[in-house]
């Protein structure tokens, strides 16, 4: 069916290596969800955004009414498969979490179709991302108490894992990048830093949030250095992501309206509340990052476009209080003025 509406790849695609087989293998395959995969993995994965990104959403706008009514029905047999087997057993961990993140990479060029607001095909897309959303949530209720402890080297869920740490399916990635950074203190015989090592496969971002937690004792001098090092040279980025994501939230809580009835009149409650505590909690650790950063290295000094930067997200917040007013049943989710020293 979805062959009717091709999807034009580029003849340079613009997403990470981690990504690319994977992609061009599911959409050289005649199959609608493989098809679906392709299309979504190049939306969440495009550098910079680069043109794969709009591609994708456009793809989706043009879905007809059949065709749309098709993914959503593909979508929720991929959920119950995997319900199945969370519920029973899982045969391949990482298999599993993978087709998680695919489901999720449907969700991310969904909410950017819904807040794009160029849609004008019955069944909405707003509709389709409402029952997505709803069946997500039930699977992820599951997700969350997976009595699982594996551990899983595997470059797309680390990727994942930088932006999305708390998901439940990049546990078995977050675990392999504790158990490396162990690994590499006490069993390397060159001693190379962990720090260098990351710089070249992952995101500074790890290294902030490190930064944020540390406690002195947990790397030799040389690596505390080098990780100190990288986590400064990423603290700009970290802020300036940190307030595109609360742009973002700003966005579409006014896009729904602006009130928390309205926001669950869409079935946004459950994510949106995750976004918000996700911004929280960043938010908490920059701050902790910036004290570790004044503590750990003597001179450390933040730019005015920094301070400026920080002020104006801050800001953002205190003129948004319907997002950062603790409005959640989750009590250990406070405000954001909570967190502003």
């Amino acid at each position: 069916m979805f062959d009717e509406t091709p999807f034009p790849v580029p003849e340079n695609l613009r997403i990470p290596d981690l990504v690319a087989d994977e992609v061009r293998e599911a959409l050289s395959i005649q199959d609608d969800w493989q098809t679906t995969k392709g299309v979504c993995l190049c939306h969440r994965f495009s550098i910079e955004p680069g043109p794969e990104y709009r591609q994708a959403m456009d793809w989706m706008f043009r879905l007809s009414s059949g065709q749309r009514s098709r993914l959503l029905s593909l979508a929720i047999t991929e959920i119950s498969m995997l319900d199945e087997e969370l519920e029973t057993e899982v045969l391949n961990v990482r298999t599993l979490c993978t087709r998680r993140d695919d489901l999720e990479a449907l969700r991310n060029v969904l909410s950017h179709c819904v807040m794009d607001n160029s849609d004008t095909v019955s069944p909405p897309l707003t509709e389709i991302l409402g029952e997505l959303n709803k069946h997500l949530a039930a699977l992820d209720e599951i997700g969350m108490v997976w009595p699982n402890d594996s551990v899983i080297e595997d470059d797309r869920l680390l990727n994942v894992c930088v932006g999305d740490p708390d998901a439940w399916w990049v546990r078995p990635a977050f675990r392999f990048l504790g158990q490396y950074i162990r690994e590499e203190e006490l069993m390397n015989p060159r001693r190379e830093t962990v720090a260098v090592l990351l710089a070249e496969s992952l995101d500074p971002h790890i290294a902030v949030l490190w930064l944020s937690e540390v406690d002195g004792q947990v790397l030799e001098p040389l690596e505390k250095d080098a990780w100190v090092d990288l986590a400064i040279s990423g603290l700009p980025q970290f802020l300036t992501d940190l307030r595109d994501s609360l742009d973002d939230m700003v966005w579409k809580t006014r896009s729904v309206g602006g009130d928390i009835q309205a926001i669950q009149s869409v079935n946004l409650s459950n994510e949106y509340w995750d976004e918000v505590g996700h911004l929280l909690g960043f938010r908490e650790a920059l701050d902790k990052a910036r004290r570790n950063a004044s503590r750990l290295r003597e001179g450390y000094r933040e730019t005015p476009e920094f301070r400026e930067t920080l002020f104006k997200m801050d800001g953002i917040a205190r003129d948004n209080r319907i997002l950062f007013s603790g409005h959640r049943e989750d009590p250990s989710v406070g405000s954001w003025n909570d967190l502003i020293p």
